[in-house]
């Protein structure tokens, strides 16, 4: 999930106070509040984009520093071809690789625990509780859930908890995780999904090489007809 990192000027044009902002170092200057604002719009980039510890603060600054400092044209252009090559590879081919790794071996220790099946798609599920099995979800079907979407790390990136109020969907446009593994429980049922990345979103999209968990309250199903 890692964003390009744009400076917006748009932005930066408005942070025109000398003030202290966000720093230890005393800001004397138009230039110190200045570089004081790009250095805090591109931390809260960085920060947004990369887990602690994933990249080198010291590196990051240095190489800004070459860029910066370097006159020849020539040399430049060479570096950032080089860069934006790297970084291209970095997101479609590298990091998908390590996350499936990560993601395979969590759901080969997700299988192991007490009360987790698995299906013959390779989903992982819990149930908590049944639902009214008389009242069983289809592709066709208008589900209206309360979720929450956990990374293998345990880190929260969906919920309709935290946005206080249930999500509405047609069945047959989520994920295949979603789909097969809502049709395990009936209307009132709950459920823990434990998805591989492959019914998941495969290799397409930020969450590309994620195993997924999902801990799904079935609250509502109806027809598409009946709305």
């Amino acid at each position: 999930m890692k964003k390009l990192l744009v400076a917006s000027v748009a932005v930066m044009s408005i942070m025109t106070s000398c003030g202290n902002i966000g720093t230890n170092t005393a800001l004397k200057s138009e230039s110190d509040s200045l570089s004081n604002a790009i250095g805090n719009l591109m931390g809260m980039q960085l920060k947004s984009s990369f887990k602690a510890g994933e990249i080198d603060t010291k590196i990051v600054s240095q190489a800004m520093q070459n860029i910066l400092q370097n006159e020849d044209k020539k040399a430049v252009d060479s570096i950032l071809t080089e860069s934006n090559e790297y970084f291209r590879n970095y997101l479609t081919v590298i990091l998908p690789a390590r996350k499936s790794e990560i993601s395979n071996n969590f759901i080969s220790e997700v299988e192991k625990r007490k009360g987790v099946k698995k299906t013959e798609s390779g989903l992982l599920y819990e149930i908590i509780e049944t639902g009214d099995m008389k009242n069983i979800a289809t592709n066709e079907s208008i589900v209206t859930v309360d979720y929450k979407g956990t990374l293998n790390d345990g880190e929260v990136f969906d919920s309709s908890y935290d946005r206080g109020e249930p999500a509405e969907f047609p069945l047959g446009d989520v994920i295949e995780g979603w789909k097969e593994g809502i049709k395990l429980i009936g209307e009132g049922g709950k459920i823990k999904l434990f998805i591989p990345s492959n019914l998941a979103y495969g290799n397409q999209g930020p969450l590309a090489g994620e195993a997924l968990e999902f801990e799904v309250e079935l609250l509502k199903v109806k027809a598409s007809d009946a709305i």
